[in-house]
Protein backbone atom coordinates (compact mmCIF):
# COMPACT_ATOMS: atom_id res chain seq x y z
CA UNK A 1 0.00 0.00 0.00
CA UNK A 2 1.27 3.96 -1.01
CA UNK A 3 0.97 5.63 2.50
CA UNK A 4 -1.06 8.39 2.19
CA UNK A 5 0.93 10.87 4.40
CA UNK A 6 -0.59 14.48 5.20
CA UNK A 7 -3.84 13.14 5.95
CA UNK A 8 -5.57 15.56 8.75
CA UNK A 9 -7.22 13.29 11.37
CA UNK A 10 -9.70 15.35 13.73
CA UNK A 11 -11.64 14.12 16.66
CA UNK A 12 -15.69 14.11 16.02
CA UNK A 13 -17.13 12.39 18.91
CA UNK A 14 -16.35 12.08 22.37
CA UNK A 15 -17.93 9.49 24.63
CA UNK A 16 -16.80 9.78 28.56
CA UNK A 17 -17.74 7.79 31.90
CA UNK A 18 -16.04 10.03 34.55
CA UNK A 19 -16.27 10.60 38.34
CA UNK A 20 -16.77 14.02 37.76
CA UNK A 21 -19.86 13.58 34.80
CA UNK A 22 -20.46 12.03 32.14
CA UNK A 23 -21.20 14.57 29.61
CA UNK A 24 -18.50 16.34 27.89
CA UNK A 25 -19.29 20.02 29.34
CA UNK A 26 -20.01 18.64 32.79
CA UNK A 27 -16.69 16.86 32.62
CA UNK A 28 -14.82 19.56 31.16
CA UNK A 29 -16.05 22.25 34.03
CA UNK A 30 -14.93 19.99 36.83
CA UNK A 31 -11.08 19.76 34.98
CA UNK A 32 -10.88 23.49 34.13
CA UNK A 33 -11.95 24.19 37.67
CA UNK A 34 -9.35 21.43 39.48
CA UNK A 35 -12.91 19.97 41.45
CA UNK A 36 -12.23 16.81 42.72
CA UNK A 37 -14.44 13.71 42.86
CA UNK A 38 -11.98 12.12 45.72
CA UNK A 39 -14.50 10.80 48.00
CA UNK A 40 -14.68 7.59 50.15
CA UNK A 41 -15.08 3.61 48.28
CA UNK A 42 -18.44 3.09 47.71
CA UNK A 43 -18.18 -0.27 46.21
CA UNK A 44 -17.31 -2.15 49.03
CA UNK A 45 -16.13 -1.41 52.93
CA UNK A 46 -12.39 -0.15 52.53
CA UNK A 47 -12.64 1.56 55.82
CA UNK A 48 -9.63 -0.69 57.12
CA UNK A 49 -7.30 0.34 54.28
CA UNK A 50 -4.49 2.26 54.59
CA UNK A 51 -6.04 4.49 52.09
CA UNK A 52 -10.27 4.29 51.51
CA UNK A 53 -10.72 6.67 48.90
CA UNK A 54 -10.98 7.33 45.53
CA UNK A 55 -12.79 8.71 42.55
CA UNK A 56 -15.55 6.43 41.40
CA UNK A 57 -18.03 6.31 38.44
CA UNK A 58 -21.47 7.25 40.63
CA UNK A 59 -23.86 4.87 42.03
CA UNK A 60 -26.64 6.14 40.07
CA UNK A 61 -24.47 5.62 36.98
CA UNK A 62 -23.52 2.46 37.77
CA UNK A 63 -27.73 1.35 38.32
CA UNK A 64 -28.37 2.82 34.82
CA UNK A 65 -25.78 0.54 33.13
CA UNK A 66 -27.52 -2.93 34.69
CA UNK A 67 -30.73 -1.86 33.44
CA UNK A 68 -29.08 -1.68 29.58
CA UNK A 69 -29.45 -4.85 27.58
CA UNK A 70 -26.04 -4.19 25.66
CA UNK A 71 -24.22 -4.17 28.96
CA UNK A 72 -25.42 -7.72 30.30
CA UNK A 73 -22.37 -9.74 29.24
CA UNK A 74 -20.03 -7.16 30.85
CA UNK A 75 -22.67 -6.89 33.84
CA UNK A 76 -22.90 -10.42 34.67
CA UNK A 77 -18.97 -10.38 34.83
CA UNK A 78 -18.72 -7.86 37.14
CA UNK A 79 -16.05 -6.21 34.93
CA UNK A 80 -16.76 -2.58 35.34
CA UNK A 81 -13.77 -1.49 33.17
CA UNK A 82 -15.60 -3.14 30.43
CA UNK A 83 -18.71 -1.49 31.28
CA UNK A 84 -17.68 2.06 30.88
CA UNK A 85 -15.88 0.78 27.88
CA UNK A 86 -18.79 -0.11 25.86
CA UNK A 87 -20.92 2.92 27.05
CA UNK A 88 -18.13 5.55 26.67
CA UNK A 89 -17.88 4.25 23.00
CA UNK A 90 -21.57 3.80 21.99
CA UNK A 91 -21.94 7.68 23.80
CA UNK A 92 -18.77 8.75 21.33
CA UNK A 93 -20.88 7.40 18.42
CA UNK A 94 -23.55 8.75 19.07
CA UNK A 95 -22.12 11.95 19.78
CA UNK A 96 -20.26 11.78 16.13
CA UNK A 97 -23.44 10.91 14.55
CA UNK A 98 -21.65 7.68 13.01
CA UNK A 99 -23.82 6.19 10.49
CA UNK A 100 -23.82 2.35 10.13
CA UNK A 101 -22.65 0.86 6.85
CA UNK A 102 -24.16 -2.11 5.54
CA UNK A 103 -21.95 -4.09 4.15
CA UNK A 104 -19.58 -3.34 7.61
CA UNK A 105 -16.51 -1.21 6.66
CA UNK A 106 -13.13 -2.54 6.59
CA UNK A 107 -12.23 1.05 6.43
CA UNK A 108 -12.82 1.30 9.72
CA UNK A 109 -10.81 0.76 13.27
CA UNK A 110 -11.12 0.15 16.33
CA UNK A 111 -7.74 0.88 18.69
CA UNK A 112 -8.41 0.60 22.71
CA UNK A 113 -5.67 0.88 25.78
CA UNK A 114 -6.99 -1.69 28.45
CA UNK A 115 -5.77 -2.78 31.88
CA UNK A 116 -5.74 -5.64 34.05
CA UNK A 117 -8.91 -7.64 35.00
CA UNK A 118 -10.91 -6.14 37.17
CA UNK A 119 -11.49 -9.30 39.89
CA UNK A 120 -14.54 -8.99 42.26
CA UNK A 121 -15.17 -10.71 45.40
CA UNK A 122 -18.27 -12.72 43.68
CA UNK A 123 -16.25 -13.74 40.94
CA UNK A 124 -13.37 -15.25 42.89
CA UNK A 125 -16.27 -17.13 45.27
CA UNK A 126 -18.00 -18.95 42.43
CA UNK A 127 -15.39 -19.44 40.46
CA UNK A 128 -12.26 -20.93 42.80
CA UNK A 129 -13.38 -21.18 46.47
CA UNK A 130 -15.55 -24.06 45.86
CA UNK A 131 -12.79 -26.18 44.59
CA UNK A 132 -10.31 -25.13 47.09
CA UNK A 133 -9.30 -28.13 49.33
CA UNK A 134 -9.20 -27.29 53.06
CA UNK A 135 -6.18 -29.49 53.84
CA UNK A 136 -3.61 -29.22 51.25
CA UNK A 137 -5.26 -25.19 50.49
CA UNK A 138 -4.82 -25.85 46.86
CA UNK A 139 -7.29 -25.70 44.23
CA UNK A 140 -8.49 -28.93 42.99
CA UNK A 141 -7.80 -28.12 39.17
CA UNK A 142 -9.59 -31.44 37.70
CA UNK A 143 -12.37 -30.93 39.62
CA UNK A 144 -12.67 -27.06 38.53
CA UNK A 145 -11.93 -28.99 35.13
CA UNK A 146 -14.55 -30.91 35.22
CA UNK A 147 -17.06 -28.31 36.79
CA UNK A 148 -16.79 -26.24 33.53
CA UNK A 149 -17.06 -29.24 31.19
CA UNK A 150 -20.18 -30.27 32.93
CA UNK A 151 -21.05 -26.11 32.41
CA UNK A 152 -22.16 -26.01 36.12
CA UNK A 153 -19.47 -22.59 36.02
CA UNK A 154 -20.25 -21.59 32.86
CA UNK A 155 -18.70 -17.82 33.03
CA UNK A 156 -15.48 -18.67 34.35
CA UNK A 157 -13.58 -19.23 30.82
CA UNK A 158 -14.83 -16.60 29.22
CA UNK A 159 -14.55 -13.50 32.06
CA UNK A 160 -12.52 -10.60 31.18
CA UNK A 161 -11.80 -11.54 27.40
CA UNK A 162 -9.45 -8.70 26.45
CA UNK A 163 -10.38 -8.03 23.10
CA UNK A 164 -14.21 -8.18 24.85
CA UNK A 165 -14.88 -4.41 24.13
CA UNK A 166 -12.98 -4.14 20.86
CA UNK A 167 -15.78 -6.62 19.60
CA UNK A 168 -18.60 -4.77 21.10
CA UNK A 169 -17.28 -1.53 19.40
CA UNK A 170 -16.65 -3.18 16.08
CA UNK A 171 -20.18 -4.34 16.00
CA UNK A 172 -21.72 -1.04 17.28
CA UNK A 173 -19.51 0.98 14.33
CA UNK A 174 -20.03 -1.96 12.20
CA UNK A 175 -16.92 -1.52 11.78
CA UNK A 176 -14.36 -4.73 10.45
CA UNK A 177 -10.76 -3.03 9.82
CA UNK A 178 -8.22 -3.43 12.33
CA UNK A 179 -8.80 -4.26 15.47
CA UNK A 180 -5.87 -3.31 18.31
CA UNK A 181 -5.81 -3.42 22.19
CA UNK A 182 -3.04 -1.54 23.86
CA UNK A 183 -1.53 -3.07 27.62
CA UNK A 184 1.21 -0.28 27.89
CA UNK A 185 -0.06 0.02 31.34
CA UNK A 186 -0.83 3.86 32.02
CA UNK A 187 0.47 5.05 28.83
CA UNK A 188 -2.11 2.29 27.30
CA UNK A 189 -4.74 4.37 25.92
CA UNK A 190 -2.36 7.34 24.87
CA UNK A 191 -0.58 4.89 22.57
CA UNK A 192 -4.52 3.01 21.67
CA UNK A 193 -5.49 6.92 20.04
CA UNK A 194 -1.77 7.10 19.22
CA UNK A 195 -1.44 3.83 16.53
CA UNK A 196 -5.50 4.88 15.65
CA UNK A 197 -4.37 8.37 14.35
CA UNK A 198 -1.67 7.09 12.59
CA UNK A 199 -4.02 4.69 11.19
CA UNK A 200 -6.07 7.30 9.68
CA UNK A 201 -3.34 9.55 8.85
CA UNK A 202 -1.11 7.20 7.06
CA UNK A 203 -4.32 5.72 4.75
CA UNK A 204 -4.48 2.44 6.67
CA UNK A 205 -8.20 3.27 7.53
CA UNK A 206 -10.87 6.33 7.15
CA UNK A 207 -11.99 6.39 10.69
CA UNK A 208 -11.19 4.33 13.72
CA UNK A 209 -12.62 4.29 16.93
CA UNK A 210 -10.17 4.78 19.84
CA UNK A 211 -9.67 5.54 23.71
CA UNK A 212 -8.98 3.42 27.03
CA UNK A 213 -10.82 1.91 30.00
CA UNK A 214 -10.09 1.14 33.47
CA UNK A 215 -10.93 0.30 36.99
CA UNK A 216 -8.62 -0.83 39.77
CA UNK A 217 -10.61 0.26 42.38
CA UNK A 218 -11.75 -2.71 43.70
CA UNK A 219 -9.59 -4.69 46.54
CA UNK A 220 -6.95 -6.43 44.81
CA UNK A 221 -6.18 -3.69 42.70
CA UNK A 222 -6.03 -0.95 45.57
CA UNK A 223 -4.65 -3.61 47.71
CA UNK A 224 -1.34 -4.23 44.64
CA UNK A 225 -1.03 -0.24 44.37
CA UNK A 226 -0.49 -0.14 48.36
CA UNK A 227 1.92 -2.41 48.33
CA UNK A 228 4.00 -0.69 45.46
CA UNK A 229 3.67 2.59 47.77
CA UNK A 230 2.07 4.37 44.92
CA UNK A 231 -1.27 5.71 46.77
CA UNK A 232 -1.44 8.68 49.02
CA UNK A 233 -1.97 7.19 52.72
CA UNK A 234 -1.34 11.02 54.34
CA UNK A 235 -3.07 12.81 52.53
CA UNK A 236 -6.11 11.20 52.30
CA UNK A 237 -8.63 13.99 53.51
CA UNK A 238 -10.98 14.09 50.62
CA UNK A 239 -10.11 16.55 47.67
CA UNK A 240 -6.44 17.13 48.67
CA UNK A 241 -5.80 13.37 48.48
CA UNK A 242 -3.11 13.90 45.12
CA UNK A 243 -0.66 16.25 44.75
CA UNK A 244 1.74 16.64 41.81
CA UNK A 245 4.62 18.36 41.77
CA UNK A 246 4.15 19.16 45.82
CA UNK A 247 6.82 19.02 48.32
CA UNK A 248 4.25 17.02 50.80
CA UNK A 249 2.91 14.79 48.02
CA UNK A 250 3.06 11.16 48.84
CA UNK A 251 1.03 9.04 46.02
CA UNK A 252 -2.19 9.16 43.98
CA UNK A 253 -6.17 9.17 43.94
CA UNK A 254 -7.01 6.43 42.12
CA UNK A 255 -9.76 6.51 39.39
CA UNK A 256 -11.78 4.76 37.17
CA UNK A 257 -13.74 5.45 34.12
CA UNK A 258 -13.72 5.31 30.16
CA UNK A 259 -12.90 8.00 27.76
CA UNK A 260 -13.38 7.46 23.88
CA UNK A 261 -13.21 9.15 20.90
CA UNK A 262 -14.21 8.81 17.17
CA UNK A 263 -11.11 9.89 14.51
CA UNK A 264 -11.59 10.28 11.27
CA UNK A 265 -10.24 12.17 8.08
CA UNK A 266 -10.75 15.97 8.08
CA UNK A 267 -12.20 15.95 4.62
CA UNK A 268 -14.71 12.96 5.46
CA UNK A 269 -15.66 15.13 8.31
CA UNK A 270 -16.47 18.15 6.24
CA UNK A 271 -18.31 16.10 3.60
CA UNK A 272 -20.81 14.88 6.07
CA UNK A 273 -20.95 18.64 8.23
CA UNK A 274 -19.45 16.83 11.76
CA UNK A 275 -18.77 19.17 14.68
CA UNK A 276 -14.81 18.93 15.34
CA UNK A 277 -13.27 19.34 18.68
CA UNK A 278 -9.87 19.27 17.48
CA UNK A 279 -6.74 17.62 15.07
CA UNK A 280 -4.58 14.83 16.37
CA UNK A 281 -1.40 15.72 14.68
CA UNK A 282 1.39 13.86 16.44
CA UNK A 283 2.48 10.60 18.34
CA UNK A 284 5.57 9.35 20.15
CA UNK A 285 6.63 6.81 22.36
CA UNK A 286 9.45 4.98 23.87
CA UNK A 287 10.70 2.60 26.59
CA UNK A 288 12.89 3.29 29.84
CA UNK A 289 14.49 -0.43 29.58
CA UNK A 290 14.97 0.62 33.02
CA UNK A 291 13.06 -0.66 36.03
CA UNK A 292 9.56 -2.40 36.25
CA UNK A 293 7.81 0.51 38.44
CA UNK A 294 10.56 2.95 38.35
CA UNK A 295 11.05 5.69 35.48
CA UNK A 296 15.07 6.82 34.43
CA UNK A 297 15.41 9.40 37.18
CA UNK A 298 16.99 11.50 34.40
CA UNK A 299 13.24 11.13 32.59
CA UNK A 300 15.14 10.88 29.45
CA UNK A 301 13.01 7.61 28.18
CA UNK A 302 9.86 10.58 28.82
CA UNK A 303 11.75 12.91 26.82
CA UNK A 304 12.24 10.73 23.98
CA UNK A 305 8.91 10.27 23.54
CA UNK A 306 8.00 13.79 23.68
CA UNK A 307 10.90 14.69 20.87
CA UNK A 308 9.15 12.00 18.62
CA UNK A 309 5.53 13.19 18.93
CA UNK A 310 7.40 16.43 17.52
CA UNK A 311 9.34 15.31 14.74
CA UNK A 312 5.91 13.09 13.95
CA UNK A 313 3.91 16.43 13.55
CA UNK A 314 7.02 18.33 12.47
CA UNK A 315 6.83 20.78 15.22
CA UNK A 316 9.59 22.32 17.44
CA UNK A 317 9.02 22.66 21.07
CA UNK A 318 8.49 26.51 20.75
CA UNK A 319 5.20 25.22 18.85
CA UNK A 320 3.46 23.91 21.73
CA UNK A 321 1.16 26.26 24.35
CA UNK A 322 0.68 23.98 27.18
CA UNK A 323 1.95 20.50 28.52
CA UNK A 324 -0.70 17.89 30.36
CA UNK A 325 1.74 16.05 32.44
CA UNK A 326 1.28 12.54 33.68
CA UNK A 327 1.60 13.88 37.25
CA UNK A 328 1.05 11.41 39.38
CA UNK A 329 1.76 12.90 42.42
CA UNK A 330 4.27 10.13 43.75
CA UNK A 331 7.84 10.49 45.08
CA UNK A 332 9.92 9.13 41.52
CA UNK A 333 7.54 9.75 38.98
CA UNK A 334 7.26 13.89 39.21
CA UNK A 335 10.68 14.87 39.65
CA UNK A 336 11.54 12.81 36.19
CA UNK A 337 8.97 14.15 34.44
CA UNK A 338 9.95 17.77 35.34
CA UNK A 339 13.52 17.19 34.11
CA UNK A 340 11.85 14.95 30.81
CA UNK A 341 9.88 18.42 30.19
CA UNK A 342 12.70 20.57 30.97
CA UNK A 343 14.74 18.78 29.02
CA UNK A 344 12.45 19.27 25.95
CA UNK A 345 11.09 22.68 26.56
CA UNK A 346 13.32 24.85 28.78
CA UNK A 347 13.22 25.97 32.12
CA UNK A 348 9.49 27.76 32.67
CA UNK A 349 9.10 27.98 28.90
CA UNK A 350 5.96 26.00 28.70
CA UNK A 351 2.92 25.69 31.16
CA UNK A 352 2.10 22.55 32.64
CA UNK A 353 -0.30 21.00 34.93
CA UNK A 354 -1.87 17.50 36.06
CA UNK A 355 -5.50 16.98 35.60
CA UNK A 356 -4.81 13.79 38.27
CA UNK A 357 -6.42 14.97 41.25
CA UNK A 358 -9.95 15.66 39.59
CA UNK A 359 -10.86 12.22 38.28
CA UNK A 360 -8.01 10.60 39.96
CA UNK A 361 -5.00 8.01 38.48
CA UNK A 362 -7.24 6.28 35.93
CA UNK A 363 -4.70 3.72 35.23
CA UNK A 364 -4.85 2.74 31.33
CA UNK A 365 -8.00 4.96 31.09
CA UNK A 366 -5.35 7.72 31.65
CA UNK A 367 -4.17 8.86 28.40
CA UNK A 368 -7.52 8.75 26.74
CA UNK A 369 -9.47 10.92 30.11
CA UNK A 370 -6.46 13.19 29.81
CA UNK A 371 -6.85 13.85 25.97
CA UNK A 372 -10.49 14.43 26.63
CA UNK A 373 -9.31 16.99 29.44
CA UNK A 374 -7.52 18.78 26.57
CA UNK A 375 -10.08 18.93 24.51
CA UNK A 376 -12.62 20.32 27.23
CA UNK A 377 -9.25 22.92 27.59
CA UNK A 378 -10.05 23.76 24.16
CA UNK A 379 -13.54 24.07 24.02
CA UNK A 380 -13.85 26.09 27.53
CA UNK A 381 -10.61 28.28 26.16
CA UNK A 382 -8.96 27.87 29.83
CA UNK A 383 -6.03 26.20 31.31
CA UNK A 384 -6.77 23.69 34.11
CA UNK A 385 -4.82 24.02 36.95
CA UNK A 386 -3.16 20.93 38.85
CA UNK A 387 -5.32 20.88 41.81
CA UNK A 388 -3.50 21.10 45.94
CA UNK A 389 -0.57 22.86 44.16
CA UNK A 390 0.68 26.51 45.26
CA UNK A 391 3.93 27.79 44.04
CA UNK A 392 5.10 28.30 47.36
CA UNK A 393 4.56 24.54 47.53
CA UNK A 394 6.15 23.47 44.21
CA UNK A 395 8.76 20.48 45.28
CA UNK A 396 12.60 21.97 44.08
CA UNK A 397 13.11 19.26 41.95
CA UNK A 398 10.04 20.06 39.90
CA UNK A 399 10.66 23.76 40.17
CA UNK A 400 11.96 25.73 36.71
CA UNK A 401 8.42 24.73 35.19
CA UNK A 402 5.28 27.28 34.88
CA UNK A 403 3.27 25.27 36.97
CA UNK A 404 -0.82 25.74 36.15
CA UNK A 405 -1.69 26.42 39.69
CA UNK A 406 -5.12 26.94 41.71
CA UNK A 407 -8.01 29.13 39.48
CA UNK A 408 -6.39 27.36 36.08
CA UNK A 409 -5.48 30.08 33.31
CA UNK A 410 -7.75 31.80 30.91
CA UNK A 411 -6.62 31.57 27.00
CA UNK A 412 -6.04 28.05 25.74
CA UNK A 413 -3.23 27.57 23.13
CA UNK A 414 -2.85 26.02 19.44
CA UNK A 415 -1.07 23.20 20.67
CA UNK A 416 -1.29 20.64 23.34
CA UNK A 417 0.93 17.85 24.45
CA UNK A 418 -0.60 15.46 26.74
CA UNK A 419 1.76 12.58 28.06
CA UNK A 420 1.65 9.41 29.83
CA UNK A 421 4.12 7.05 31.21
CA UNK A 422 3.35 3.50 32.62
CA UNK A 423 4.80 0.70 34.56
CA UNK A 424 7.73 -0.99 32.64
CA UNK A 425 9.09 2.35 31.22
CA UNK A 426 6.24 2.67 28.69
CA UNK A 427 6.10 6.48 27.80
CA UNK A 428 3.72 7.73 25.19
CA UNK A 429 2.98 11.52 23.53
CA UNK A 430 0.27 12.97 22.10
CA UNK A 431 -0.43 16.25 20.04
CA UNK A 432 -3.70 17.92 19.82
CA UNK A 433 -4.55 21.28 18.01
CA UNK A 434 -7.17 23.64 18.59
CA UNK A 435 -9.63 24.47 15.76
CA UNK A 436 -11.30 27.93 15.47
Amino acid sequence: MIRAKGRTVVVTGVGLVSPVGSSFDAFGDAVVAGRSAALPVATFDAALFPTSIAAQVSLADRISFRSDPLLKPWIDADDWKSVFGVVAARRALDDAAWQKRRPPSDRIAVVLGTGLSSLSRSELEEDFLPYLDAETRTLDLARFGRAVLERSRPASPTRHLTDGVNRAVAHLADANGRSLSHFGACAASTQAIGDAFRMVRDGFADAAIAGGMDSMVHPFGMISFMLLGALSTKNVQGAGACKPFHKDRDGFLIGEGAAMFVLELESRAKARGAKVYGRVVGYGSSVDGWNITAPRPDGSGAAAAMRHALRDAKLGPKDVGYVNAHGTGTGLNDPAEAKAVRDVFGDGLVPISSVKPVFGHTIAAAGAMEAAACLAAMAKDRLPPTPNLTLDAVDPECSGLDHVVAGGRKGCPAILMTNNYGFGGQNASLLLERVE
